[in-house]
């Protein structure tokens, strides 16, 4: 089932570089 997500992997990645920094 794929969800339309808010965020890409890509930029998910990104999200996680910011909140795990």
């Amino acid at each position: 089932e794929n969800n339309e997500s808010e965020f890409t992997e890509e930029e998910r990645a990104y999200q996680l570089m910011i909140l795990t920094k």
